[in-house]
């Protein structure tokens, strides 16, 4: 199972706009060993990347499985330079 997680924070311009970045990562995946794996989404909407309380990262880190693969855009995407 792929774990697709998308950040925007209030701050982000149209480079990091959650169409963007969904559309880039299915762009990767299509193009990967994982092509054809279930998909689920994960989205943060309007939350700072400093901030691990963040209830879409939180559920995606609680539903994690050995084997699953998680993308999403940038480390900035999970937590800017705190990662």
């Amino acid at each position: 199972m792929i774990r697709l997680y998308l950040r925007r924070s209030e701050s982000d311009g149209q480079e990091y706009s959650l169409t963007t970045q969904r559309a880039g990562a299915i762009r990767w995946i299509a193009g990967s060993a994982f092509a054809g794996d279930q998909i689920v989404d994960y989205i943060d909407d309007g939350l700072a990347g400093d901030d691990f309380t963040r209830p879409a990262l939180r559920k995606l880190i609680a539903e994690a499985q050995a084997g699953d693969v998680i993308v999403c855009r940038d480390q900035s995407r999970v937590g800017r330079d705190a990662v």
